[in-house]
């Protein structure tokens, strides 16, 4: 499940660093990205719809790594989101290449 956001450009490299957030609440978890994604400074947002051990992952990416810092400080008083900042060009020799191919958009 995916959804881009009015900074999404698809011909610009992605952002840096992304935003994990680990819920336990999947409707929650959903209305966290749908907000995300809505921002003004919001390019990207997905998740997967399949629990690891009842927890829900999902990731947001904004237009600025400070917009993602302030995103991340916020969330670290959430009680219901565990966040964490990832490092996209650390991570990327490490994983195997993904698609969002057919992905579906927040909230259907």
């Amino acid at each position: 499940m995916a959804a881009r956001g009015p900074c999404f450009d698809e011909h610009a490299p992605s952002p840096r660093y992304k935003l994990w957030v680990v819920a336990t609440d999947l409707d929650y978890l959903i209305a966290f990205l749908e907000r995300a994604a809505s921002r003004p400074d919001g390019y990207f947002v997905k998740y997967a719809p399949t629990p690891k051990d009842g927890m829900y992952l999902g990731r947001v990416f904004l237009d600025s790594d400070k917009a993602l810092g302030e995103l991340w400080a916020e969330s670290k008083n959430d009680d219901k989101l565990l966040a964490s900042v990832q490092d996209d060009r650390f991570i990327a020799p490490f994983r195997p290449r993904s698609s969002i191919a057919g992905a579906e958009r927040v909230g259907e």
